[in-house]
């Protein structure tokens, strides 16, 4: 559920709202259990998508950028992707939407990662 920009946004989020609209239903104290996390949970709900955003090859290849983007998550998104995505493509690719040059991964909505490897 983490938005862009969070420090609890990365890969599974992406990975999760790729293939799901996930949902807050109810929060669960760490009382609750034995022995006691250090942590509080949330119980989510997964409403799974009807059809996939990406065709199987780019689905492929978008899997392979966010990963790639999320193993190095403080460089940025043109020095995360080196080796999977030309320098020139992150620069224009980042020029046609908006973005910095300098933009981080974890800036980055799912929509903005689809539309990379779309571009």
């Amino acid at each position: 559920l983490a938005q862009p920009a969070c420090k609890d946004y990365g890969a599974l989020t992406l990975f999760v709202r790729y293939h799901a609209f996930p949902k807050a239903c109810f929060h669960i104290k760490r009382a609750s259990f034995f022995p006691v996390p250090k942590v509080d949970s949330t119980f989510l709900s997964l409403e799974m998508r009807e059809e996939p955003l990406l065709e199987n090859e780019k689905e492929k290849e978008f899997f392979k950028i966010v990963r790639r983007a999320f193993c190095q998550r403080r460089k940025t998104l043109k020095n995360s992707l080196k080796g999977a995505v030309s320098p020139q493509r992150t620069e224009a690719f980042c020029g046609q939407r908006g973005l910095a040059a300098t933009v981080r991964p974890e800036e980055l909505s799912l929509e903005d990662f689809i539309a990379l490897v779309n571009f």
